[in-house]
């Protein structure tokens, strides 16, 4: 059986939905998606970073002054991986948190998404999230830092909306 006659186009038809070729889009049209994801990769980025130079520091500090080179350099990075990796893992799972309670809230209740009462919120529900096993009052003060922490970051934004 020939399958020819399946692939060949008919001249006589307009086809007007084929493809014409690569189409590209440009940044603008998924700034929405994107921000979030943008927002936890420079996060973790950045907290990696900040967080490794306080790891490097702490571990100069920790180095007995009659090790060998080898030792030195073997505590050093002992002292400075598990404090990178935990500060850069905790503000990236953070910041993105934050970004699906704001997305939920969008979603589910049509408040807009780079608002200050959406901002607020989030920030609130994440501080209360991350505090929680320390107990209702410690929960309750990482609420409120993190409503203002919400707040302060929707006044950051081009456009301020209050809905």
């Amino acid at each position: 059986m020939s399958y020819e006659k399946d692939l060949t186009l008919d001249d006589d038809k307009q086809y007007s939905e084929r493809p014409r070729g690569v189409e590209f889009t440009t940044l603008s049209e998924y700034e929405r998606d994107s921000n979030m994801l943008l927002f936890t990769g420079i996060s973790y980025l950045g907290a990696g970073l900040a967080s490794a130079t306080v790891g490097l520091v702490k571990g100069v500090y920790s180095v007995k002054p009659k090790a060998t080179l080898k030792v030195k350099i073997n505590t050093i990075l002992s002292v400075a991986g598990p404090i990178t990796s935990k500060g850069a893992n905790t503000t990236a799972s953070t910041v993105f948190t934050f970004g699906m309670i704001k997305r939920l809230i969008y979603s589910a209740f049509d408040i807009h998404e780079e608002g200050t009462i959406c901002s607020t919120i989030s920030g609130f529900a994440v501080g209360m999230l991350y505090n929680a096993p320390k107990g209702i009052v410690r929960s309750s003060l990482g609420g409120v830092l993190g409503a203002t922490i919400g707040f302060l970051s929707a006044l950051g934004t081009r456009d301020v909306v209050d809905k």
